[in-house]
């Protein structure tokens, strides 16, 4: 059923590179020469290339090591994280994450690990959210009461901004610097795009369920619980009612917009993978995806091309299938199974951030950002 099939194991410690077969070829010639050179000058200083030669006192060719390292980086530590499930954001190669308490980055390519002095406020839960339009991350902590919303600069993760929403947190959205907090008192502008506070009237009526950015038709999209059903409304700033109004084909679940489509995921009467019409938010594609997840379907992450997607029901840290889905067309790209650890999208392909582990590089073929 999965083009690459299902036996499917991590690659190595290295991020993909375009090219890596060719430069291993050359590579080997390089050797393979340098080793022939060796030999002839060891028989000639051993009394020429006729007659028989005597032992030579000289060490001969050893095999190169084999580097778990990309070339001209620094070494990365033996574990990288040290959680099972972490929560992050990513902006370009680095990956800003909450790690056993602390405000941490990784860097993709190279495999560094760097901890931060920003003092992480104690929580419930957290999330973390990445503007790639305004270059900024945003960290949520949120508690039963109430919730702490702090921007921070991506350079050195300094505060630039504390903001405290009304209600109980439930999630948020980022576009273009503005912060759209989802409570239990509706949908909100809590931060304009120069950092000031937001408007306090809510956007969409009921309470919020799931949101995201929709930065190609520069507004903001979200789950409500309605009076009688749950909805998926489109708002655009500086209005107070949704522009568009449709019934949501999933009750608890993520939305994304990859490639410019509108994915709705999670769980209805059964799981839930579908593409919604940008004007109508009317279901217009399934992914064949949904005959095989079960209950539920939990977007893990989501990059310009594609969505990587895992069983919905809870992994409490043990491994899990992941599927790599075409955000265009819905089609399974990949398959992995029993992947441990958090997976993150990018240019470069799949990697895995797993506890006391350097970063791992999963077989992707055409699954990359």
């Amino acid at each position: 059923m999965f083009p690459d099939g299902p036996d499917v194991e991590l690659l190595d410690t290295r991020p993909p590179r375009p090219g890596r077969g060719r430069w291993k070829v050359l590579g080997a010639v390089v050797v393979a020469a340098v080793a022939v050179g060796a030999l002839v000058v060891a028989k000639v200083k051993d009394g020429g290339s006729s007659g028989t030669t005597g032992p030579s006192t000289r060490p001969g060719p050893t095999r190169p090591a084999v580097s778990s390292q990309p070339p001209s980086v620094s070494p990365a530590p033996a574990g990288v994280v040290s959680s099972t499930d972490l929560v992050f954001a990513r902006l370009g190669d680095v990956v800003y994450a909450i790690d056993a308490g602390r405000l941490i980055t990784v860097n993709l390519q190279t495999g560094r690990r760097r901890e931060w002095p920003t003092a992480v406020p104690p929580a419930d839960h957290y999330a973390l959210l990445a503007d790639e339009g305004a270059g900024r991350v945003w960290l949520v902590a949120a508690t039963e009461p109430g919730a702490t919303v702090e921007s921070l600069d991506p350079t050195d993760l300094h505060v630039t901004g504390r903001y405290a929403p009304r209600g109980q947190y439930i999630d948020g959205a980022v576009l273009y610097g503005e912060f759209f907090a989802g409570t239990s008192a509706g949908v909100r502008l809590l931060a304009d795009g120069a950092g000031r506070g937001g408007r306090a009237g809510p956007a969409l009526g009921g309470q919020p369920l799931a949101m995201t950015a929709d930065p190609d038709r520069r507004r903001v999209l979200a789950t409500v619980i309605g009076d009688r059903s749950i909805r998926i409304g489109a708002w655009r700033g500086g209005r107070v009612h949704a522009q568009v109004l449709a019934r949501s084909p999933i009750g608890k679940g993520d939305l994304v917009v990859a490639a410019g489509r509108i994915w709705a995921a999670g769980f209805g009467q059964h799981g839930v993978i579908a593409q919604l019409d940008p004007a109508t938010l009317h279901v217009v594609r399934h992914s064949p995806l949904e005959r095989d997840i079960g209950v539920g379907a939990v977007i893990v992450d989501s990059a310009r091309l594609h969505l990587l997607v895992r069983l919905g029901a809870p992994t409490d840290g043990a491994p899990t299938d992941l599927w790599c889905v075409n955000a265009a067309t819905g089609a399974v790209t990949r398959h992995w199974p029993a992947v441990a650890g958090t997976a993150v999208l990018n240019d470069h392909g799949v990697a895995v951030l797993a506890p006391g582990r350097p970063i791992g590089w999963l077989r992707a073929g055409a699954c990359r950002g």
